[in-house]
């Protein structure tokens, strides 16, 4: 699977880009549109997909139980392209992983807690706001860039799917999704 000098740890951006790593100049200059979703399943190396692994796991159920699989499934897929077009658009980096899609997630189940009123929607709100914070941190410690423009893609593109436009989502039907009724 190497094709040059990554090691356990990591994959070099040969390989990378070989199995559709986001990068722009073979998205705008080829045409290669296809890489803005291929890259959020892409990961550079092992601590990547574990770290993207457990988040997507504990984000991603919760937001599959409030929004269901379809719905839940396409404001991954929808954030995860927008995050990865931003990125495009602003760094001119090559990037893969799953961030993206995560904020977008995140963005959605912050969406249902500013639409919704009650105590749910609000301890829902508080807990992914406290997610959100640690994410940029570690963004900002790691002084990535392009992290910072997949999340602000991602973040943008769920809460316009998810809620802004005036849907609300109501606490009975989360609740009944959620096995709770």
């Amino acid at each position: 699977m190497r094709a040059g000098g990554g090691g356990l740890m990591g994959l070099d951006g040969r390989t990378l880009l070989q199995f559709g790593a986001s990068y722009p100049p073979y998205i705008f200059g080829a045409g290669q549109w296809w890489r803005l979703l291929t890259a959020g399943f892409l990961h550079g190396g092992l601590m990547h997909i574990l770290f993207n692994s457990w988040a997507l796991m504990d984000v991603g159920s919760h937001a599959e139980q409030i929004y269901g699989t379809p719905r839940m499934s396409s404001i991954y897929l929808l954030s995860t392209m927008g995050g990865f077009g931003a990125s495009a658009i602003f760094t001119g980096s090559l990037s893969v992983g799953a961030s993206a899609g995560l904020l977008g997630l995140i963005g959605a189940m912050i969406a249902y807690g500013m639409v919704n009123h009650g105590l749910e929607a609000s301890m829902v709100k508080q807990f992914y706001v406290r997610w959100l914070v640690y994410i940029l941190l570690m963004g900002c410690c790691r002084f990535s860039t392009s992290t910072t423009r997949r999340t602000s893609g991602g973040w943008r593109r769920a809460s316009s799917s998810a809620g802004w436009r005036g849907h609300r989502i109501s606490t009975a039907a989360s609740a009944t999704r959620c096995g709770r009724r």
